[in-house]
């Protein structure tokens, strides 16, 4: 099971820690049980039915001792030197969020992905903004988080977006958002319990998630009918299609970068 690998990769690395970590198994329900040494100092927690991925990082959370947290998916992996750059990072920056590039894994591809628009801004107040259009930051295994920034997560049951509103509620105006380049993890994509994977989740999640976000009934129209055309394309990608895809994602990008734009457009939308 991935689940047990991943264990058993954290564990080697925390071992060659000079650092206390703590490391937290949550048992969500699943049918499938983990095989886990009870001989490796670990937290072990069962819930006795599957209440959904937020609130098994909720239980995570308040579990938790730690100055840092990090929540990682059992379809995910870590290089060797994961944790060893990551205490590295966290001690030298002391930040609210670390967010770290991806190798994003497909059947017949691997990438590795930056979020360089983190690298263009350091005001948490745009990165914030920036978050309510398009997820600028990535997968939740690709951040690591202080426990004052968590204590504004309220762990939101949505069907997606999950991760993206965990940022979203975290970050505030003095928060420290740190990237760091040099450190990756592996985003399985073709995971076997994506939400991504589910159409519907999807999209019914982004309208939960932009509905929990915006104030105003514009903005969170545009943000669903982007997203919303986005899955269409992949339905039918033609050259019109493309195209309009285009002109919305220029409207969208320009307004999740210019708060001065929406601050104007709220004055005659509703």
């Amino acid at each position: 099971m991935l689940v047990e690998k991943l264990f058993e990769e954290f564990n080697r690395q925390r071992k060659r820690c000079s650092k206390r970590v703590e490391i937290i198994v949550i048992d969500d329900g699943s049918k499938l049980r983990p095989t886990i040494s009870e001989k490796s100092d670990h937290i072990y927690i069962q819930l006795t039915e599957n209440m959904g991925a937020p609130y098994a990082r909720k239980i995570g959370y308040q579990t938790s001792s730690g100055q840092f947290i990090h929540f990682h998916d059992s379809d995910d992996s870590v290089p060797v030197d994961w944790l060893e750059k990551t205490i590295t990072s966290l001690e030298e920056n002391e930040p609210d969020l670390l967010i770290t590039s991806r190798i994003s894994s497909k059947k017949n591809s691997i990438n590795i992905v930056t979020p360089n628009y983190l690298s263009k801004i350091t005001a948490p107040s745009k990165v914030k903004h920036y978050l309510q259009y398009e997820n600028c930051i990535g997968p939740l295994g690709g951040v690591t988080f202080s426990k004052r920034a968590l204590l504004r997560c309220t762990f939101q049951n949505i069907l997606s977006c999950q991760d993206w509103h965990m940022y979203y509620e975290s970050i505030d105006s003095e928060s420290k958002i740190i990237l760091s380049k040099s450190n990756t993890f592996t985003y399985n994509q073709v995971g076997e319990d994506r939400i991504s994977s589910s159409v519907h989740k999807k999209i019914n999640g982004l309208e939960q998630y932009f509905y929990l976000v915006h104030d105003k009934k514009w903005r969170c129209g545009l943000a669903l009918h982007f997203a919303l055309k986005k899955y269409e394309i992949r339905a039918g990608n033609t050259f019109w299609r493309r195209s309009y895809l285009w002109f919305l994602r220029i409207i969208v990008m320009f307004l999740a970068r210019r708060q001065s734009a929406c601050r104007f457009l709220d004055k005659f939308l509703p």
